[in-house]
């Protein structure tokens, strides 16, 4: 047995070691807390109401792999890495794909590997997004999860693409607004639209009201599987086909199509799967989506099918963070 390989699979194997450890230091705020200067072990057990012995150890723990940082006398403060873990950085990301109703559906990916069935109605009883409509508080988590997301992953696309010639947009399962935010203080000419849920909107509302866009960016309430609203010269599609599987998609997209104009255009971002054995987190994500809801995460060839199956051309694709891609269509008129 190759030593070094051994290594880097007991790392994988006692994974659980950090990211659970790491899920309860999120949960208490710690990363918040340091975020002020260092604090000793005494005070962190005080401001978390926690036993100070137990704490020390999590503490120590995470600090062997730059996870904050032990001084001398037991005090800790914060590292690059756990400063990502902050509630106005990565913590909600890490709330959310460490938290037990995540683990609970992963624990059913196995019986979906074999059967097919959904690993999250496995493990809850339905599907995720009417098990968010009765869970609020785990909704919220999400939502804020995938704003977070997207603007660690939307920027350079966003700068890249040429908005010269747009005037409006509607941002089709927009959440919270961050990539509409995004586009709209880089392109002061533009007036945006984001199309959601009604569950959704509100707290879009508050994020559009904090950056000072609320005015030049509008709100409706969309089922994309039934209606998309028309008359904007742009369509922005973020994160939302790889949720559902390829019939569901052609759905979305068609009722994208039947609501443009002539001359309007369809950008849609998404990671795209390099091929063989590149590494890629979209290859991993994939695994998350299979035990969400069923989705997939798409080559690029994958993506050039589904959009022609509609009736749109692929144009140009813009490289953004990542694996995350622009995806320019125009429909065919051909």
């Amino acid at each position: 047995m190759d030593k070094q390989a051994a290594q880097t699979m007991m790392q994988f194997i006692t994974a659980q070691w950090i990211t659970t450890p790491l899920s309860i230091a999120v949960h208490l705020g710690i990363a918040d807390l340091l975020a002020r200067g260092p604090v000793t072990i005494t005070e962190l057990s005080k401001m978390t109401n926690s036993l100070e012995s137990s704490l020390f150890r999590l503490m120590r723990a995470l600090a062997s792999v730059g996870i904050f940082s032990e001084k001398e006398g037991k005090v800790f403060e914060q590292t690059p890495l756990s400063a990502c873990l902050q509630s106005n950085a990565m913590g909600p990301i890490a709330l959310m794909f460490l938290s037990g109703w995540h683990n609970k559906a992963w624990g059913k990916l196995s019986e979906s590997i074999h059967t097919g069935t959904n690993a999250f109605e496995l493990a809850h009883g339905t599907d995720a997004y009417s098990w968010f409509a009765e869970h609020p508080a785990e909704a919220g988590i999400f939502n804020k999860a995938n704003a977070m997301k997207a603007q660690n992953s939307y920027t350079t696309i966003v700068r890249n693409y040429d908005f010269s010639g747009i005037h409006s947009f509607t941002d089709i399962g927009g959440g919270l607004g961050i990539l509409a935010a995004e586009i709209l203080k880089n392109n002061p000419h533009i007036k945006g639209t984001i199309a959601d849920l009604s569950s959704v909107l509100d707290e879009t509302q508050r994020f559009l009201v904090s950056q000072h866009i609320e005015e030049r960016c509008g709100l409706i309430t969309c089922d994309f599987f039934k209606r998309i609203p028309s008359g904007s010269e742009l369509y922005l599609m973020a994160n939302v086909l790889h949720n559902w599987e390829d019939e569901k998609c052609g759905i979305i997209i068609d009722n994208c199509r039947t609501a443009m104009n002539p001359g309007s255009r369809l950008l849609i971002i998404e990671m795209i799967l390099p091929p063989g054995n590149t590494p890629s987190v979209a290859k991993l994500l994939d695994l998350e989506v299979l035990v969400m809801g069923g989705g997939k995460e798409r080559t690029r060839e994958e993506f050039t099918e589904l959009c022609s199956s509609a009736g749109f051309r692929v144009g140009r694709i813009i490289p953004g963070d990542g694996d995350f891609y622009g995806i320019e269509c125009m429909v065919d008129e051909g």
